[in-house]
């Protein structure tokens, strides 16, 4: 065996017969099943393995999935296919879940920590995508279910109910791509807070100078000690801040470190914010008029979810519109 290349699959490196000499194989002799809400190891025995025309099966299935544009990412030796791993579609009521559809390695080659690999380079490559998660419909068995825990995968929060309906015994999975914690503010956050706000205050009309950055980080403490300002955080790093004014029933400021964005870090600090907003008053928020560059994002954030546009204004001598979300859309 020589040393185990991990890349994409891609028409000059796959075909259809390229897993003709792949061994899907795998004797079970037992399998994890619900019982009455209590997952619990059952005997079933069967022997799992893949003949020529399932290996094309599987070939033609990943080659429409590239075709498709979804990742698929192979484990190579000297040329030959002896792992591979493919993403599919969205799934979760907040589609925030990427489905790892394939996943597997030829069975002379298990245990050399190519799974591992191949499971990272899925993840990278859903994280490219903004997914906060994977959810795998995963194998069952004893062996199967050993190797996805050690992986760090757990119980789906939201099983799809699709893939419960077709693979009954299927243990529904996910894997958390990104460990980001959404909470209130602490005073002890400021510097890190800041910290953030400075990278990002070319995006902010308003905080264009040493004294309106100050003055922030003195509106920022005001907020912390009401309960009105959330972040997310990275291992003790903020990637994530957000402001909101009770009084106003006002998202005031929400800003994501730019390697955060399309992962989720928003949707979770506004749906911690959903959590003390006055359901019975409007929602609002200001942000960048539409045309401008610097509003696609938020304004597409905001329109997702519930906000429409409302009046022109200006703030901090820069065009901004306002965003409404009626009350009965968060009641």
């Amino acid at each position: 065996m020589g040393s185990i290349r991990i890349e994409p699959l891609t028409c000059d490196t796959f075909r259809e017969d390229s897993l003709d000499g792949f061994i899907r194989r795998q004797e079970v002799s037992e399998c994890w099943r619900n019982v009455s809400g209590d997952w619990q190891l059952q005997p079933v025995s069967f022997t799992e393995d893949w003949a020529l025309p399932r290996l094309r099966e599987e070939a033609a299935d990943l080659l429409r999935a590239m075709d498709n544009g979804f990742p698929v990412i192979g484990a190579f030796d000297e040329g030959r296919v002896v792992g591979f791993a493919q993403l599919g579609e969205c799934l979760g009521s907040r589609k925030q879940y990427r489905e790892l559809t394939a996943f597997h390695v030829s069975a002379p080659y298990r245990g050399q920590g190519i799974g591992r690999r191949l499971f990272a380079a899925a993840c990278d490559a859903a994280r490219r995508f903004g997914a906060e998660k994977l959810y795998i419909s995963a194998h069952s068995s004893k062996e199967s279910q050993a190797a996805y825990r050690t992986l760090g995968c757990s119980l789906a929060k939201e099983p799809d109910p699709a893939h419960v309906a077709a693979e009954p015994f299927d243990v529904q999975m996910e894997y958390a791509l990104w460990d980001v914690q959404v909470r209130f503010g602490k005073l002890t956050d400021l510097p890190s807070w800041m910290v953030l706000v400075r990278r990002v205050a070319w995006n902010f009309p308003g905080l264009e100078t040493e004294a309106a950055l100050q003055a922030h980080a003195e509106t920022v403490a005001k907020f912390i000690r009401k309960g009105n300002a959330i972040c997310a955080l990275q291992s003790g790093t903020i990637v994530g801040v957000l402001l909101f004014s009770r009084r106003l029933n006002m998202l005031c400021c929400m800003a994501v470190a730019p390697e955060y964005r399309r992962q989720g870090t928003a949707q979770r600090m506004f749906e911690l914010m959903l959590t003390i907003a006055d359901p019975v008053r409007d929602l609002t928020v200001t942000t960048f008029r539409a045309g401008d560059p610097k509003g696609d994002a938020p304004r597409a954030f905001y329109s997702k979810n519930g906000f429409v546009p409302a009046e022109l204004v200006t703030e901090n001598d820069y065009p901004c519109q306002v965003f409404v979300r009626k009350a009965e859309q968060h009641g």
